[in-house]
């Protein structure tokens, strides 16, 4: 029973290193992308932003889909 555990341990601990591995890699839906002020106008004249957010020196538009990008 002591090696079944101590192989369990060992199997659980390099599952957790591989899950945290690859979730470092995976694509985060929470993740901004950066654009440039001109294409930033040209989303607000298309009408595709549905909220702008100042933040000190940082402009947040969140586009009708949801996504955030930063300016």
């Amino acid at each position: 029973m002591n090696n079944f555990f101590k192989n369990a341990m060992v199997w659980i601990v390099l599952g957790i290193v591989m899950l945290t591995f690859f979730q470092s890699f995976s694509p985060n839906a929470t993740r901004q992308q950066t654009i440039d002020y001109t294409s930033f106008l040209e989303l607000v004249r298309t009408g595709s932003v549905s909220e702008v957010i100042f933040e000190n020196d940082v402009i947040k538009a969140k586009k009708l889909n949801g996504k955030i990008k930063k300016i």
